[in-house]
């Protein structure tokens, strides 16, 4: 029986509606507002105000643009006679990921906060949901009122980790002016608005202040090919515009400028961050944290950090200032630790879309790659190291790049500066610490990490923070309780904890190391991070062996997230011999125990027979598995099972929706397959402008296959006019990696342009 396709059409409003349901963001009716007038901002553009009637929170409104296309459900009839659904978005769908991102994204006191979507229910219009601050921009209020150095440099900083903050999450603001952060002079607040999803105001080629500056656009410097080096360099021309006064009219060079300052006016180091921010080369500025760390000490030297003495004070204090900012719904941050430096350390980056390789550092280059960081500040011990995220040594062919994973700070990794203010809860309660909540406290992570429903790096400081608060405890009470009360062993590890992620404590890595050995001794969880610090050096210096070690004590005491550990230092021959029979043995245990990168691992054993009689029907089974739970490499995987019929039979339509998943979370790969399917009309809609969109979305990646193909759209004139000029680029860029189809292509290309030229001569 041959096969047929049913459609089922679905509206727009249908499709939203299923789609914000599943990501849990509150869908507002427009009889759930009062007040409601509409609003052609400066700060917004057009808008709409209103007060949300249950709690009285001023917001603001802003459509969602939606394409109308169709939205269908294909039903494919097998031979069989059964009947198997899955649905096909053909829908632009970059104002859905990015209400995905906001709402994944949480809230930060400087960043405006996303409150929910808003349906029309006369138009089925959508619209973003905005908290509305009542303040001036920052750029309106520099321009008619004088700030000291020492506010300055405090709106700096904040304005770095707002965007610090927006970065982790891998959302990019593209938009940074003065005029799109609004600052409360009252509480000396800022926040960041219209990031990435409104775009009223771009980041000018020239900004002004009273006169014009000449800041210049480089090149380069495209806010959506280049985003994370666009913001950093918009970053560095506010930061430039602080150094001014009203009274200013300066109009040259800004690095001559900065030069007329004294240093009491202007500080070196500030100065140096100007011009590091503003580097013509894209690579040669600095991250984000970078910026953050350098902004923190330079406010250290204007501002006085309390002493250890001075803790009881500076917490009745930062009540104070709580009380007088709930008002503004504002969010503080958590008191600076009692330490005027803070020493960071560094671990590789987890994710649920990376995994980590065990390997000695011969092998290690082989399956990691290096995530750019700006060169070190200074040879001092406490400059941060560049981070390190790990490929799965299963799979050469797919690289997932880091902007589309969730970045978290590690409990290893606390590079997080301590911020100005305090981040406890508005209304501390004065409840007596006692064991049982220390136990529940241990509890609550310890469980989360073993059960593998939460990263290790996810545990945090925020997270421990978070917990906290809403407890009602205070940090620096809780560290001295558990201090005090070191003979339990759960108290030893949060302890360790404590110093590692610098709370109640100044971060002593050194320190933490010591404490998680000693709870080691009859704790898996301690003996598992023990582990960690041993296979990347933190606290301790780096030796594999006593990493395996470690990593198979906490295995054999039941510690999930160990398993796969041991199973690839077994495959990988890490800190101990190479056995295939015993690597496939954890990870199996692992995959078993609902790990989801241990069942992506599982499969890719089962599917080349590492370890185990090749079983591609099985390892598909685990595939598909590990990307339910949203690994991105493992929906590649399943896509390219259903394509060539690996451990299933071959279904087209089923790949080239795995493909799209895959592709729409960053999988090179799969966006090149994407756009092949797209170019060919190969079970999906042939539409030449998407196949050039991914095309350029994997070159935008440093992909060879996708600079080899973007160069054949431009050849060809595949969803773009033909520009042999561009083809030659592309083909050039894909020639560097290797490929042999771009080499042959650049050699044509070269032939027929030289033949054209002849010919009109």
């Amino acid at each position: 029986m041959s096969k047929k396709k049913i459609v089922i059409e679905k509206t727009i409003s249908e499709f939203l509606d299923e789609k914000l349901l599943s990501l849990k963001i509150k869908i507002y009716r427009d009889d759930e507002f009062e007040n409601v007038s509409s609003i052609d901002s400066k700060r917004f553009g057009k808008a709409k105000s209103a007060v949300i009637k249950e709690g009285g929170l001023s917001v603001i409104f802003k459509r969602i643009d939606i394409e109308n296309i169709d939205i269908r459900e294909y039903v494919q009839e097998s031979s069989e006679n059964q009947n198997e659904l899955y649905s096909t978005m053909l829908i632009h769908v970059s104002s859905l990921s990015k209400i995905k991102l906001i709402r994944d994204a949480g809230s930060n006191k400087s960043v405006l906060e996303f409150v929910g979507v808003l349906k029309d229910r006369f138009d089925d219009d959508y619209y973003f949901v905005f908290e509305s601050v009542d303040c001036r921009t920052l750029g309106k209020y520099l321009q008619f009122n004088e700030l000291d150095w020492k506010q300055k440099v405090k709106i700096a900083y904040e304005i770095a980790n707002a965007l610090k903050f927006l970065h982790e999450k891998n959302i990019y603001h593209k938009n940074l002016t003065t005029g799109n952060i609004l600052y409360d002079n009252e509480t000396e607040n800022i926040k960041l608005i219209n990031y990435s999803l409104f775009k009223r105001e771009r980041a000018p080629k020239k900004s002004s202040f009273v006169k014009k500056l000449r800041f210049w656009k480089r090149d380069k410097d495209e806010p959506n090919q280049y985003p994370k080096e666009y913001d950093i360099y918009c970053l560095g021309s506010i930061l430039f515009q602080l150094t001014q006064n009203v009274k200013n009219n300066y109009v040259g060079d800004w690095e001559k400028f900065l030069k007329y300052y004294p240093p009491e006016n202007v500080q070196d180091k500030y100065k140096q961050i100007c011009k590091a921010c503003c580097r013509k080369e894209l690579n040669a500025r600095p991250n984000i944290q970078y910026v953050v760390n350098d902004l923190y000490n330079a406010l250290q030297s204007v501002n006085n950090v309390p002493s250890s003495k001075q803790s009881t004070h500076s917490e009745q204090s930062t009540e104070k200032e709580i009380h007088r900012s709930n008002t503004t719904s504002v969010k503080r941050n958590r008191p600076i630790p009692t330490s005027s430096k803070r020493h960071t350390v560094n671990v590789p980056f987890k994710d649920n879309n990376t995994s980590t390789t065990l390997n000695d550092e011969n092998t290690l280059s082989q399956s990691s790659t290096f995530v750019y960081q700006s060169p070190s500040r200074s040879k001092k011990s406490d400059v941060i190291p560049q981070q390190i995220s790990y490929l799965s040594p299963y799979e050469p062919d797919i690289f997932i790049p880091q902007s589309t994973s969730y970045t978290y700070t590690s409990p290893h990794n606390p590079v997080k500066p301590p911020p100005t203010y305090p981040k406890t809860s508005p209304i501390m309660t004065s409840s007596l610490i006692t064991q049982d909540f220390i136990t529940e406290m241990y509890d609550e992570f310890h469980n989360k990490v073993a059960n593998c429903k939460m990263e290790l790096s996810q545990l945090n400081d925020d997270c421990v923070l978070d917990y906290l608060n809403k407890a009602g405890q205070s940090e620096n009470k809780v560290f001295e309780y558990i201090k005090a009360k070191q003979s339990f062993t759960i108290n030893l590890v949060l302890l360790a904890l404590f110093h590692q992620l610098g709370i109640g404590t100044p971060v002593n890595a050194r320190k933490a190391f010591e404490l998680y050995k000693e709870a080691s001794t009859n704790n898996t969880f301690a003996a598992y991070v023990v582990g960690e610090c041993f296979l990347y050096g933190q606290g301790i210096s780096k030796n594999v062996a006593e990493a395996y070690k470690f990593y198979k004590k906490s295995a054999e005491g039941g510690f999930a997230p160990a398993y796969k550990k041991v199973g690839l230092c077994y495959d990988m021959g890490t800190g101990v011999a190479v056995d295939k029979e015993k690597a496939f043995y954890w990870i199996e245990k692992s995959a078993e125990a609902d790990d989801n990168y241990g069942q992506y691992t599982l499969g890719r054993f089962y599917e080349i027979g590492n370890g185990c009689e090749k079983d591609e029907s099985m390892g598909f089974a685990w595939y598909v598995k590990a990307a339910d739970q949203g690994i991105t490499a493992a929906l590649h995987k399943v896509g390219i099972c259903y394509k060539y019929g690996i451990g299933t039979s071959i279904n087209t339509y089923k790949a080239v929706e795995h493909f799209k998943r895959a592709a729409m979370e960053g999988c090179q790969h799969s966006q090149v397959l994407l756009g092949q399917a797209y170019e060919l009309g190969s079970d999906i809609e042939k539409n030449d402008r998407e196949a050039l969109k991914w095309f350029r979305m994997a070159s935008d990646q440093n992909y060879d296959l996708g600079h080899y193909h973007l160069g054949r759209c431009y050849d060809f004139g595949i969803g773009a006019g033909i520009d042999w000029h561009k083809a030659l680029e592309f083909y050039q860029k894909a020639s560097v990696n290797g490929n042999i189809l771009a080499i042959s292509a650049a050699k044509d290309i070269q032939s027929k342009m030289q033949r054209t030229e002849l010919f009109y001569w």
